[in-house]
């Protein structure tokens, strides 16, 4: 169960960034000196969000943790968006990657306690 989350979440993540890595090689991105605040903001939010899916590959709870909060900070800067298939993407590929952390980790804690009983160590 643990590995169809977790390769779901990066299946995920590389088509996100596939996806936005295309729009900014061919749209271009904009020089940040002309945006205004709000979009500089929305930006800023974009590229959390892509160093969480990024990073997540990796480390699962700080790359879902980042996404989580760009995605936050973006709903706030830019409600429009927020409701695009895509924006809608990200959040859902933070809660896999964070539950993929969360089930291995309670794994990797009960194969301990079972591979070490509490009175292993004992001398009677």
């Amino acid at each position: 169960m643990v590995a169809v989350i977790r390769w779901t979440a990066r299946v995920l993540a590389v088509l996100l960034i596939m996806l936005f890595a295309t729009m900014a090689f061919g749209e271009g991105v904009p020089s940040p000196w002309i945006l205004d605040r709000p979009e500089k903001l929305a930006f800023l939010a974009l590229f959390v969000m892509l160093a969480g899916l990024v990073s997540a590959l990796r480390f699962e709870a700080v790359g879902g943790i980042l996404i989580l909060a760009g995605y936050a900070f973006f709903a706030l800067v830019n409600q429009e968006l927020i409701i695009s298939w895509a924006f809608s993407l990200f959040p859902i590929a933070g809660i896999l990657f964070l539950l993929s952390w969360a089930l291995s980790r309670r794994r990797a804690v009960e194969e301990t306690k079972t591979a070490f009983p509490p009175d292993a160590g004992s001398i009677s």
